[in-house]
Protein backbone atom coordinates (compact mmCIF):
# COMPACT_ATOMS: atom_id res chain seq x y z
CA UNK A 1 0.00 0.00 0.00
CA UNK A 2 0.87 3.95 -0.16
CA UNK A 3 -0.43 6.75 1.81
CA UNK A 4 0.78 10.42 1.74
CA UNK A 5 2.28 11.50 5.07
CA UNK A 6 3.45 15.44 4.85
CA UNK A 7 2.84 15.14 0.70
CA UNK A 8 5.54 12.52 0.50
CA UNK A 9 4.97 8.90 -0.25
CA UNK A 10 5.03 6.25 2.75
CA UNK A 11 4.85 2.69 1.50
CA UNK A 12 4.29 -0.20 3.25
CA UNK A 13 7.48 -3.10 3.18
CA UNK A 14 8.50 -5.83 4.84
CA UNK A 15 11.59 -6.50 6.76
CA UNK A 16 12.94 -10.29 7.74
CA UNK A 17 14.09 -10.84 11.55
CA UNK A 18 14.10 -13.67 14.39
CA UNK A 19 10.52 -13.52 14.78
CA UNK A 20 9.40 -13.67 11.47
CA UNK A 21 8.48 -10.61 8.93
CA UNK A 22 7.58 -7.40 10.15
CA UNK A 23 5.23 -4.69 7.97
CA UNK A 24 6.88 -1.85 8.14
CA UNK A 25 6.34 2.24 6.82
CA UNK A 26 8.89 3.47 4.43
CA UNK A 27 9.27 6.80 3.47
CA UNK A 28 9.95 6.86 -0.47
CA UNK A 29 12.95 9.86 -0.88
CA UNK A 30 14.37 9.58 -4.13
CA UNK A 31 16.24 12.77 -3.39
CA UNK A 32 18.04 11.70 -0.60
CA UNK A 33 22.14 11.64 -0.37
CA UNK A 34 23.41 9.60 2.14
CA UNK A 35 23.59 6.61 -0.16
CA UNK A 36 22.00 3.86 2.70
CA UNK A 37 18.66 3.04 4.43
CA UNK A 38 17.91 5.30 7.66
CA UNK A 39 16.41 4.72 10.56
CA UNK A 40 15.75 8.12 12.56
CA UNK A 41 15.12 6.54 15.95
CA UNK A 42 18.12 5.57 17.66
CA UNK A 43 15.40 3.21 20.08
CA UNK A 44 14.32 1.74 16.71
CA UNK A 45 17.78 1.20 15.47
CA UNK A 46 18.57 -0.68 18.88
CA UNK A 47 14.87 -2.38 19.05
CA UNK A 48 15.75 -3.92 15.30
CA UNK A 49 19.02 -4.99 16.50
CA UNK A 50 17.43 -7.28 18.91
CA UNK A 51 15.45 -8.51 16.66
CA UNK A 52 17.54 -9.77 14.53
CA UNK A 53 16.28 -7.20 11.59
CA UNK A 54 19.68 -5.85 11.72
CA UNK A 55 22.83 -7.09 11.87
CA UNK A 56 27.24 -6.20 11.47
CA UNK A 57 25.85 -3.28 13.89
CA UNK A 58 29.17 -0.84 14.66
CA UNK A 59 28.36 2.84 16.72
CA UNK A 60 30.08 5.52 15.72
CA UNK A 61 30.24 9.56 17.45
CA UNK A 62 29.22 12.76 15.97
CA UNK A 63 26.86 14.29 13.77
CA UNK A 64 24.73 12.77 11.04
CA UNK A 65 26.25 14.95 8.25
CA UNK A 66 27.34 18.60 7.17
CA UNK A 67 24.42 19.34 5.01
CA UNK A 68 23.62 23.07 3.76
CA UNK A 69 22.11 23.99 7.08
CA UNK A 70 25.44 22.68 9.15
CA UNK A 71 25.70 19.65 11.10
CA UNK A 72 23.05 18.12 12.26
CA UNK A 73 23.46 16.10 15.82
CA UNK A 74 22.18 12.99 16.50
CA UNK A 75 22.22 11.10 20.18
CA UNK A 76 24.04 8.36 19.05
CA UNK A 77 25.56 6.94 15.38
CA UNK A 78 24.80 3.72 14.15
CA UNK A 79 24.97 1.69 11.03
CA UNK A 80 24.64 -1.68 9.79
CA UNK A 81 23.18 -4.27 7.68
CA UNK A 82 19.63 -5.55 7.26
CA UNK A 83 18.66 -9.49 7.39
CA UNK A 84 16.39 -9.38 4.21
CA UNK A 85 14.59 -6.19 2.85
CA UNK A 86 11.30 -7.23 0.65
CA UNK A 87 9.98 -5.17 -1.61
CA UNK A 88 7.19 -6.83 -3.95
CA UNK A 89 8.46 -10.34 -4.78
CA UNK A 90 12.13 -9.73 -4.24
CA UNK A 91 13.90 -10.18 -0.91
CA UNK A 92 17.56 -8.35 -0.40
CA UNK A 93 19.69 -9.21 1.95
CA UNK A 94 22.82 -7.33 3.99
CA UNK A 95 21.41 -4.14 2.91
CA UNK A 96 22.69 -1.24 4.34
CA UNK A 97 21.35 1.02 7.30
CA UNK A 98 21.99 3.91 9.36
CA UNK A 99 20.60 6.76 11.76
CA UNK A 100 18.85 9.53 9.94
CA UNK A 101 16.99 12.68 11.04
CA UNK A 102 13.31 12.39 10.69
CA UNK A 103 10.84 10.18 12.22
CA UNK A 104 9.95 7.35 9.70
CA UNK A 105 12.24 4.12 7.89
CA UNK A 106 13.54 5.87 5.04
CA UNK A 107 14.28 4.37 1.68
CA UNK A 108 16.94 6.48 -0.14
CA UNK A 109 18.02 6.93 -3.77
CA UNK A 110 20.12 3.40 -3.81
CA UNK A 111 17.22 1.39 -3.67
CA UNK A 112 15.53 2.51 -6.49
CA UNK A 113 18.93 0.71 -8.18
CA UNK A 114 17.28 -2.57 -7.37
CA UNK A 115 14.78 -2.08 -9.55
CA UNK A 116 11.77 -0.23 -10.15
CA UNK A 117 8.97 1.83 -8.79
CA UNK A 118 5.41 2.83 -9.61
CA UNK A 119 4.16 4.78 -7.49
CA UNK A 120 -0.15 5.12 -7.91
CA UNK A 121 -1.34 7.82 -6.10
CA UNK A 122 -5.29 7.53 -6.82
CA UNK A 123 -5.15 3.82 -6.03
CA UNK A 124 -2.89 4.12 -2.89
CA UNK A 125 -0.72 1.16 -4.14
CA UNK A 126 2.70 0.86 -5.55
CA UNK A 127 4.55 -1.91 -7.49
CA UNK A 128 8.40 -2.80 -7.47
CA UNK A 129 10.01 -4.88 -9.95
CA UNK A 130 13.28 -5.81 -9.15
CA UNK A 131 16.15 -5.27 -11.93
CA UNK A 132 17.57 -8.54 -13.29
CA UNK A 133 21.53 -7.79 -12.20
CA UNK A 134 20.17 -5.98 -8.76
CA UNK A 135 22.82 -6.21 -7.01
CA UNK A 136 22.82 -4.87 -2.68
CA UNK A 137 25.60 -1.72 -2.53
CA UNK A 138 28.07 -2.94 0.12
CA UNK A 139 27.85 -0.07 2.59
CA UNK A 140 29.85 3.39 3.80
CA UNK A 141 32.13 2.07 6.56
CA UNK A 142 34.62 4.64 6.32
CA UNK A 143 36.52 5.38 9.60
CA UNK A 144 35.86 9.12 9.23
CA UNK A 145 33.18 11.44 7.79
CA UNK A 146 33.53 15.11 6.89
CA UNK A 147 31.94 18.38 5.64
CA UNK A 148 32.46 21.62 4.91
CA UNK A 149 30.94 24.30 7.19
CA UNK A 150 31.73 28.01 6.68
CA UNK A 151 35.14 27.04 4.48
CA UNK A 152 36.48 24.64 6.76
CA UNK A 153 36.59 20.79 6.54
CA UNK A 154 35.14 19.64 9.54
CA UNK A 155 35.07 16.34 11.09
CA UNK A 156 30.99 15.17 11.21
CA UNK A 157 31.49 11.70 12.31
CA UNK A 158 33.89 9.35 13.43
CA UNK A 159 33.55 4.85 13.56
CA UNK A 160 35.86 2.55 15.40
CA UNK A 161 37.95 2.13 17.74
CA UNK A 162 41.29 3.21 16.28
CA UNK A 163 39.94 6.11 15.10
CA UNK A 164 37.75 7.27 17.92
CA UNK A 165 40.61 6.91 20.03
CA UNK A 166 42.73 9.83 17.86
CA UNK A 167 39.67 11.99 16.35
CA UNK A 168 36.26 13.38 17.32
CA UNK A 169 33.27 15.45 16.06
CA UNK A 170 33.63 19.10 15.02
CA UNK A 171 37.64 18.96 15.03
CA UNK A 172 38.90 20.54 11.95
CA UNK A 173 41.40 19.66 9.49
CA UNK A 174 43.88 21.80 8.89
CA UNK A 175 46.74 20.40 6.59
CA UNK A 176 47.80 17.59 4.26
CA UNK A 177 51.58 16.69 4.90
CA UNK A 178 51.74 19.86 6.51
CA UNK A 179 50.53 21.93 3.65
CA UNK A 180 47.16 24.26 5.26
CA UNK A 181 44.35 23.14 3.01
CA UNK A 182 42.68 25.90 1.07
CA UNK A 183 39.47 27.05 1.59
CA UNK A 184 36.72 24.21 1.35
CA UNK A 185 33.66 24.26 -0.50
CA UNK A 186 29.97 21.80 -0.06
CA UNK A 187 31.45 19.59 -3.22
CA UNK A 188 34.98 19.44 -1.52
CA UNK A 189 34.88 15.39 -1.36
CA UNK A 190 35.20 13.37 2.07
CA UNK A 191 38.45 13.27 3.35
CA UNK A 192 39.82 9.98 2.29
CA UNK A 193 39.14 10.80 -1.02
CA UNK A 194 41.08 13.84 -0.59
CA UNK A 195 44.03 11.77 0.86
CA UNK A 196 44.06 9.18 -2.08
CA UNK A 197 43.92 11.89 -4.67
CA UNK A 198 47.45 13.69 -3.03
CA UNK A 199 48.87 10.43 -1.56
CA UNK A 200 48.70 12.28 1.92
CA UNK A 201 50.88 10.44 4.62
CA UNK A 202 50.17 12.55 7.78
CA UNK A 203 46.75 15.12 8.59
CA UNK A 204 47.02 17.84 11.19
CA UNK A 205 43.86 18.66 13.05
CA UNK A 206 42.68 21.14 15.51
CA UNK A 207 40.28 19.90 18.14
CA UNK A 208 37.34 22.29 20.13
CA UNK A 209 40.35 23.72 21.99
CA UNK A 210 42.34 24.98 19.17
CA UNK A 211 45.09 22.34 20.11
CA UNK A 212 46.66 20.76 16.85
CA UNK A 213 48.05 16.80 16.32
CA UNK A 214 49.06 15.30 13.26
CA UNK A 215 47.42 11.88 12.55
CA UNK A 216 48.78 9.34 10.31
CA UNK A 217 46.52 9.05 6.69
CA UNK A 218 45.83 5.84 7.46
CA UNK A 219 43.41 6.51 10.42
CA UNK A 220 40.84 7.98 7.78
CA UNK A 221 41.11 5.05 5.88
CA UNK A 222 39.12 1.81 5.19
CA UNK A 223 40.71 -1.13 6.01
CA UNK A 224 42.30 -2.64 2.68
CA UNK A 225 42.36 0.74 0.83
Amino acid sequence: TLRLWNNVPLLSIKVRGKGGVHDVPALFDTGNGTGAIGLPSVEGFEQWTQAGIIGDVEEGNGFIGTMVGGMVKTDKLYRGRMTGLHLGDAVFEKVPINTGGIGYLLLCFQTTDLGKFVLDYPNGRYHFEPYADAGVWEGDRRPVMTGADNGELKIAAVWGKEARKKLAPQWTVVALDGKPLEKVTLDTPNIDELLHERGVKTVTVRDVEGKVYEVKAEVFLSKGL
